[in-house]
């Protein structure tokens, strides 16, 4: 060849014909032909820092990679008092935003319950029971058994029949009925916590390589716990390889505490007032009133045809409580898993 040409076209015969290179080399830059084969086949220097890997080894820590369905790595800080207890410090750099709050260790004691009953109301009195007899000591029936007698001004016709000599029993008159009124008294102390969580976020991910199925992470600086990182997710769940710490944080919680009904029994120990019955010789209790005492045995009747009682009233009478017990708990609720490195 007498000469070679090196213009846009040369540069594809310069790569097809390897003898050509020393005579176009001068005109591509180079001082020679070594200058392309020192960095091997295919390769060159990087023109700028862009060029480089993405970063080196991770100068941070190195921890499991989050499986799917996790938040993290995060900083923890778990403050643990009262109840309440001790607001968390806030988050601070490299992990400064706040990922999560929540609370544990819920402290929620039993109801505290009572149970009386109002005085007793609505007892009555019953009418007060004749019984007549043909003799003296009240041994031979006759007439109307158990017969009632009417509270005046109402009157009572004597139901004698066929008694002959009569005489006649008058029994007490007896309490019936009423209520009382159930008074329930019930505390149900606050729900509290005692253990307050706050995880924070970094800012941006840590830079730097490490092992396969590891991420690079910042270390955690004071008040957070410095040697720990986490991991986080709604719901309660195991927690994955590299995290083997579990803790549980919950948003709210269900309280169904209460007390078991108050109620009342009957009225008991009442008793109704002395009565007086008013006896007469016609049917309608208008002719010849006589007195005699409800209490009086055997009595005698005479020509005694109708009757009524005074009116009575009720002195005493109580209920008696029910027990009214603690029932019922409270549950957190809304929880979400914290897995730690240690």
């Amino acid at each position: 060849m007498g000469s070679t040409k090196c213009g846009a076209f040369g540069i594809a015969a310069i790569l097809g014909l390897v003898v050509a290179l020393p005579a176009c080399a001068s005109l591509l830059g180079f001082e020679d032909a070594r200058d392309l084969d020192e960095g091997g086949v295919g390769t060159a220097a990087p023109d700028s820092a862009s060029d480089a890997p993405a970063s080196g080894p991770c100068n941070d820590t190195c921890v499991a990679a989050p499986p799917p369905g996790w938040d993290g790595p995060v900083a923890y800080f778990e403050a643990t008092g009262g109840p309440p207890p001790p607001t968390p410090p806030a988050c601070a750099a490299p992990y400064g935003t706040i990922a999560y709050e929540g609370t544990g260790a819920l402290v929620a004691p039993a109801a505290t319950c009572g149970c009386t009953c109002a005085g007793a109301a609505g007892i009555t009195c019953a009418a007060p029971i004749a019984n007549f007899f043909s003799d003296a000591s009240c041994a031979n029936t006759c007439g109307t058994k158990d017969q009632p007698l009417a509270t005046a001004p109402a009157c009572t016709a004597l139901g004698l029949g066929a008694c002959t000599s009569t005489h006649v029993t008058i029994g007490p008159s007896l309490p019936s009925g009423g209520s009382c009124s159930p008074q329930p008294t019930a505390t149900v102390p606050p729900l509290a916590w005692s253990t307050a969580f706050r995880l924070c976020r970094a800012a941006a991910p840590a830079a730097g390589a490490c092992g396969a199925g590891q991420v690079c992470a910042a270390k955690p600086s004071l008040p957070q716990h410095p040697d720990t990182l986490c991991i986080a997710r709604p719901g309660e769940g195991d927690c994955p390889s590299g995290y083997p710490m579990k803790k549980t944080a919950f948003a709210s919680a269900t309280d169904t505490r209460a007390c078991t009904a108050c109620t009342c029994d009957s009225p008991a120990g009442a008793s109704c007032s002395a009565r007086v019955a008013t006896t007469n010789t016609d049917l309608a209790c208008a002719s010849g009133p006589k007195s005699l005492s409800i209490l009086q045995l055997c009595a005698n009747l005479g020509t005694v045809k109708s009757a009524n009682v005074s009116a009575a009233s009720v002195t005493g009478g109580a209920c008696a409580a029910s027990k009214s017990v603690a029932a019922g708990a409270a549950t957190p609720t809304s929880p979400t898993t914290i897995c730690c490195t240690m």
